[in-house]
């Protein structure tokens, strides 16, 4: 089994050798925060950032001492994926933050399982490394934040504000085609920024609806699920035909609006694998990209992200 480097050098932040004096060749300092459970600062160590463009991919390399600590690689052309010293990291979500006017969008990307444990990376495009999450939403917690200038501390102070907000598992692989969008990058300026032709990412507005089962059927007690033919409701009914529950997840759960007035579901499925704890749920996606999962037993339905 691989050591991963970044639990080592960074995660567990145990480079506390003296900083040494900072020179043009060392590039950019970076000041790296880490993070007790309480989401406090108990440590802090520093690094140098070298950024270069070689073969389309914007590589950052994390230095210290003249040795890389880590690397990240993000290919130009490929938006869903990042690679931390090598190893893939997909696409979990993005949120919009908005600075002086200004919008950054800060991704996540989920680094795998390796040792036991699975980490998120938080990154910016012209950052690299905004910050290290271990586990998964609410039973997860912060490891560290970078910090390369004014903006990104404010940016990493709204991350830890909304820190169970975000998405950190990518979608079951036989969802993933129907969940993950194609992204473009667009020259902007903003004209309360002050900077000139910043990226920013655009994604496509809606999914396809190509649903083709509007009722699942539960094996085990032949409870079926029965999602209306507006593609809004879903409800269950008992082997006798007694209604145990109806809900339009969307509404009852106060999603915000996002791309569409009122979305429809166009993925209604069972899944059951280490996204939903090995317990069979019914997996729903709508059109506008938001996606979640209903409990079986009550129509409880719990958010997993957008995009």
């Amino acid at each position: 089994m691989k050591t991963r480097n970044i639990t080592i050098g960074l995660i567990i932040l145990c480079m506390v050798s003296c900083v040494p004096k900072r020179t043009e060749n060392e590039g950019s300092l970076v000041r790296i925060n880490g993070y007790n459970p309480n989401k406090e600062i108990y440590v802090t160590d520093t690094l140098y950032l070298h950024k270069e463009i070689k073969n389309d991919t914007l590589n950052f390399i994390y230095k210290k001492g003249g040795d890389t600590i880590i690397s990240l690689c993000k290919p130009n052309n490929n938006d869903f994926l990042i690679f931390v010293n090598n190893d893939k990291c997909e696409l979990t979500d993005n949120k919009t933050f908005v600075i002086n006017g200004r919008k950054y969008i800060v991704s996540t990307y989920f680094d795998g399982v390796r040792n036991d444990a699975e980490f998120n990376v938080f990154y910016h495009s012209e950052y690299g490394i905004l910050g290290i999450f271990k586990g998964f939403s609410f039973r997860g917690t912060l490891i560290s934040s970078w910090e390369y200038d004014r903006i990104s501390k404010v940016l990493i102070d709204s991350i830890i504000s909304n820190l169970y907000n975000f998405h950190y598992l990518p979608p079951p692989p036989e969802f993933k085609d129907s969940i993950l969008l194609k992204m473009k990058r667009k020259k902007t300026h903003n004209k309360n920024a002050n900077v000139v032709g910043q990226t920013q990412y655009i994604t496509h507005a809606t999914l396809k609806n190509n649903l083709k089962n509007y009722t699942l059927v539960d094996s085990i007690c032949g409870t079926k699920f029965v999602l209306d033919s507006t593609q809004i409701y879903v409800t269950a009914i008992d082997n006798v035909g007694k209604e145990l529950w109806r809900t339009d997840p969307w509404k009852d759960n106060k999603l915000e609006e996002y791309r569409v007035k009122r979305p429809k579901i166009i993925l209604f499925n069972f899944a059951n694998n280490k996204w939903t704890d090995n317990k069979e749920v019914i997996w729903i996606v709508y059109n506008n990209t938001q996606f979640g999962i209903l409990d079986k037993s009550n129509g409880k339905f719990t958010w997993f992200g957008q995009d």
